[in-house]
């Protein structure tokens, strides 16, 4: 029932409507799949195995160590999102994500202290929205921290399916926030034509600067 327009009728239980795009989504994901919006006003995650945990739990209940942010309470002042300084965000940010590339999954590297941040290879997980939780969560942090003068994001995909690019378009209006300089080098197969479309769209829409880099087809594959 995940990514069905708002219609007429009741919303069941295990479904939590977008508050950006609108459509339904299943109640058990942390990010919406269509637009990659949160779902949630709270997204607290356990630093230690980056499962989903609510914000009065004490202990994870995955790997059950003992959370920083037990028996918080919500109030009306809180902040919509976790902020920056969050006890759960410092455990885990600026700690550096660095994921090997799989057959289905890219190889993602956000490290701060060595101002590397890439995305590169294929991208059909089977879950996206799983997959790209803890990242999509550490843009978040970095967006707000906004701890360096300029930012050089790459992406180099050779190929990624339709709910990893609605994933990508949310990660690229995310890093439009930062106020400070953010520069996008897009790779490409020169053949392409398709990935390159898709990457002058994201710059038409975020107003991002995008360095563009067609490649050999030869090249790509050997790297």
């Amino acid at each position: 029932m995940a990514n069905q327009n708002i219609g007429n009728g009741d919303i069941e239980d295990d479904v939590i409507v977008c508050s950006s795009c609108g459509r339904q989504a299943d109640s058990n994901l942390n990010f919406c799949t269509y637009c990659g919006s949160r779902l949630h006003d709270y997204l607290l995650l356990c630093p230690y195995c980056w499962h989903r945990v609510d914000i009065d739990d004490n202990y994870c209940g995955i790997c059950g160590k003992a959370l920083p942010t037990g028996n918080a309470k919500k109030s009306s002042s809180s902040p919509k999102f976790v902020p920056a300084n969050s006890p759960v965000i410092n455990a885990v940010y600026p700690e550096p994500i660095n994921l090997t590339g799989t057959v289905k999954t890219p190889k993602i590297v956000l490290d701060i202290e060595k101002e590397v941040f890439e995305f590169s290879g294929k991208s059909v997980p089977e879950d996206a929205a799983k997959f790209y939780e803890p990242v999509l969560a550490w843009i978040d942090a970095f967006v707000q921290d906004q701890p360096l003068q300029k930012s050089i994001v790459t992406f180099r995909l050779g190929y990624f399916n339709t709910t990893t690019s609605k994933i990508i378009l949310g990660i690229v209006q995310k890093l439009a926030k930062i106020k400070k300089d953010v520069i996008i080098k897009w790779y490409y197969a020169e053949e392409d034509e398709e990935m390159q479309e898709y990457g002058e769209v994201l710059e038409e829409i975020t107003r991002l600067k995008f360095e563009m880099y067609p490649i050999a087809y030869e090249e790509e594959e050997e790297e």
